[in-house]
């Protein structure tokens, strides 16, 4: 849907923020435990995909300034 060329590192980025920090409504029940299983999952993956976030540390901070931009 949004392929590019780029830096694979940037989709590993963008697809661990996704995952691991959207937005939870605190309405919703057990919101705190979806945002801790969230977090597992983002680490899963960066396991899966065998990247570190050091090594993703760059294009991480862009994608969330990004996305911080658009929520405002």
């Amino acid at each position: 849907m949004n392929g590019c060329i780029g830096p694979k590192y940037y989709d590993i980025a963008r697809t661990y923020y996704l995952v691991g920090f959207s937005e939870v409504p605190e309405e919703v029940k057990n919101a705190d435990d979806i945002k801790r299983l969230q977090h597992q999952l983002a680490e899963a993956y960066l396991e899966k995909m065998g990247v570190t976030f050091l090594e993703i540390k760059p294009y991480f901070t862009l994608i969330e300034k990004t996305r911080s931009q658009e929520m405002a």
